[in-house]
Formats: structure tokens, sequence, C-alpha cells
């Protein structure tokens, strides 16, 4: 509705911004959103895939949807940690940002860190499927090694008490915490979704795994 209203005001330029591409079979839906994207002046997605998925689903044409990252601000130095890296830890600790919900994907994390002993975890999050979560790490027998203390509001100064970014999303865009990750220097463990392609160079800064559930 705020599109089309500011579509509708004379003498104004309009960019439409796509984060993550949905699909619709509902026809009304699709020659709306249809409309709605051939009449701004400019139409950007966050990334590359997202871009040619928009495309697609509503029949726009290829590279009429430009490409446009995410970006993340650097910290101020004086916000920046200087504790050193405590090197005599006996297990690798693991971040994973992001709201706590299905699409994100914790579940296959904390499956996956079930099985891996020598790996401490931490989500760093808020959402509705929390209980699910913390269900999990009880069934799990992970009490001793996964935390989920909640949402917070300083992501990337957190990230440096960590050693790498786990992003197991079922779907994304381009997601913030890649980013933030890749600024603060820590190699990143990601699903295979959306842009996490462009962004992380497999084997390089990081490691891209197939999503199989």
């Amino acid at each position: 509705m705020a599109l089309l209203a500011a579509l509708i005001l004379p003498q104004v330029r309009v960019t439409r911004v796509d984060q993550l591409p949905l699909r619709t079979t509902d026809l009304v839906t699709w020659l709306r959103t249809r409309m709605l994207c051939l009449r701004p002046d400019a139409h950007i997605a966050v990334g590359i895939a997202s871009a040619r998925r928009m495309e697609d689903f509503y029949a726009l044409g290829r590279k009429t949807v430009l490409t446009i990252y995410n970006g993340v601000p650097d910290l101020e130095p004086q916000t920046k940690s200087s504790v050193p890296p405590d090197l005599g830890r006996s297990r690798l600790r693991a971040v994973s940002v992001g709201r706590l919900d299905l699409m994100k994907g914790h579940d296959l994390l904390l499956q996956a860190i079930a099985q891996i002993e020598a790996v401490e975890l931490v989500i760093l999050g808020e959402g509705a499927y929390r209980p699910a979560l913390e269900q999990m790490v009880t069934d799990l027998n992970l009490s001793q090694r996964v935390a989920l203390p909640g949402w917070s509001h300083q992501p990337r100064q957190a990230l440096e008490q960590f050693d790498i970014v786990v992003q197991p999303s079922r779907s994304e865009g381009f997601p913030l915490t890649v980013a933030e990750a890749m600024l603060a220097a820590l190699p990143v463990i990601a699903t295979q979704v959306g842009s996490i392609v462009e962004a992380i160079e497999d084997g390089k800064t990081g490691l891209r795994l197939p999503l199989t559930v």
C-alpha cells in the first residue's frame, strides 16, 4: 500500500527494494505485484539470486531488477574489542544470529552440534520458535554447550567473542549476519541458499553446505 501511494503522488521518484522475493499463486496478487514492480523508477534486490527470482516470479524480463548488496557499518575504533582470543580453550566457539524462526534453520544446527563434541554454540535472537529450540537442547543433551541468551542490540560487537559464524537458514536473501561476520574477519559456515553463494567463497572465506532438509 505504501508503494502504491508513492506511485500515485506526482513528481515523486520511487525505488522498490526486495530482500527475499516470495512467489504467489493467487492471480490477483500476482497481477498487483507485477504492476507494482513495473511502475517504479528503479527496482533493486539485495543479491543476484533475489533479483533473478523476482524477474522470474513476476515475468519482469531479465536484468530489469538491479542488484545492490546489503551492507553493514564498521564499528567505531573505541568500541572494538581489544581482548585477545583465549587460545587455551578446548572447544570452538560458534555463534548464529537471527530471529528464532523455523526458516532460520536453528533446529538443523542443533542436530549438527549434537554430533560434534568440540563445539560450543550461542544463538543470538528471539522469536516464537524459542520453546521448540529449548526443548531440542534438552532432548539432545546440549545444555552444557548451547546457550540462547536472547536478542542482542550489538551483534557486530558480540561476534568478536567467537571463532566462527554459522548461518543454517532454509531461505535467505543476502543476510546481514554474513556481511557482519566478514567485516569481523570471521569464517562463515552457511547453507547454500539465496545470495549466500555470492558472499562466501567456498573453502576460502567459509564453507557452503547444501540444504538437505
